[in-house]
């Protein structure tokens, strides 16, 4: 019996910008930080987050990558940040990417037509944790995912085991009651495998690779997905 459900969040529950936003968050934090006082070079306060951004991907843990991307950043180019100045800056940092968020139709309605008595969470791989609770509040879902894990909290991103771990904590329950909801072959449906948890797999954004192990399911949309959780009496 499934009684808990993960989902991922983009290219599962909104679309995903497959890093093309990145230039635009760079200068977005730029111009605060110059509102904020920076009188340097912006074109190098941009590529040097830029870079620090490309460098950051390669750290483990994840969290709070971003933070010292601009943090180096700008130090680089001799603008040190206070604590205050550097949450405000990667608030600005994700502000493109938060207003272009956009749920993928007819996902949010499936997540709120579970049944009640079934756990729902979110399982997203990101370097920043606060962002992706803006994304989740922004799509209406704060209420109903629970909890939201991300590799910036759990230090680890999927098909690493931890954040798996970490919500079948939470919830009390064994990797078989619980369905991995997700787009990506490897770290939404491997991970989730390997620890004997069932999976969805949806391929509603773009076209994938198969995921090196055969998913319990699939679907091509939010109506199969729908129909799948259904099936399964899972919807409300």
């Amino acid at each position: 019996m499934i009684r808990g459900i993960i989902f991922d969040l983009a290219g599962t529950l909104v679309w995903s910008d497959r890093g093309r936003m990145e230039s635009g968050d760079a200068w977005s934090a730029t111009n605060h930080l110059r509102s904020r006082g920076f009188r340097g070079s912006a074109d190098a306060l941009w590529r040097a987050i830029l870079e620090q951004r490309a460098l950051s991907r390669q750290r483990v843990p994840e969290q709070g990558v971003v933070l010292e991307a601009i943090r180096e950043a700008a130090a680089s180019c001799g603008f040190p940040l206070s604590d205050d100045l550097l949450l405000e800056a990667e608030r600005a940092f994700f502000a493109p990417e938060l207003g272009a968020a956009s749920v993928i139709p007819g996902m949010r309605e499936v997540v709120l037509g579970i049944r009640p008595d079934v756990r729902v969470a979110l399982f997203s791989n990101t370097t920043s944790h606060a962002y992706i609770e803006s994304i989740v509040e922004r799509i209406g879902l704060a209420g109903r995912l629970d909890p939201v894990m991300t590799s910036a909290l759990c230090g680890y991103r999927k098909p690493h085991a931890s954040g798996f771990d970490r919500i079948l904590a939470a919830w009390g329950l064994l990797a078989p009651e619980v369905l991995m909801v997700g787009d990506e072959p490897e770290s939404d449906i491997g991970g989730a495998t390997a620890l004997g948890m069932q999976t969805l797999w949806l391929r509603a954004d773009v076209p994938r690779p198969h995921p090196p192990c055969t998913p319990t399911w699939t679907a091509d949309s939010a109506t199969e997905v729908r129909d799948r959780l259904a099936t399964l009496g899972l919807m409300g």
